[in-house]
């Protein structure tokens, strides 16, 4: 019954291991050259310019992503582009609201005028 534990401890720390690693990895700071764009440094290091709108998310200093200028730095993790998760804020239940039915009205045209 123990090695069984210890068996199941050392596969528990070998498959979680590279996820505190990557945990406490420091983000590369690429720090903006006149010409970038997103989608090339996307291109540059995670070899998917498409990634770029995640680069943009992860830098939330970059107001516009269309209006990045020379001595801005990104912060990429590992080559790869890693979000960051927002803070969400605390929403109270709200009862819902029943929606009001309207009371049925019998419509008639209204006459402006006699007809000649």
């Amino acid at each position: 019954m123990t090695l069984k534990k210890l068996l199941l401890l050392i596969l528990a720390m070998l498959l979680l291991g590279p996820f505190a690693a990557a945990a406490k990895e420091e983000p590369r700071i690429y720090v903006i050259k006149k010409g970038d764009t997103l989608w090339g440094i996307s291109q540059r290091f995670i070899k998917d310019p498409f990634y770029w709108p995640s680069l943009w998310a992860n830098n939330p200093m970059l107001k516009n992503p269309h209006f990045i200028y020379p001595g801005q730095k990104l912060h990429i993790y590992d080559g790869r582009i890693e979000l960051v998760p927002m803070e969400k804020e605390e929403v109270e239940d709200q009862p819902a609201v029943e929606p009001e039915v309207a009371a049925e009205v019998e419509a008639e045209p209204e006459v402006l005028e006699e007809p000649v």
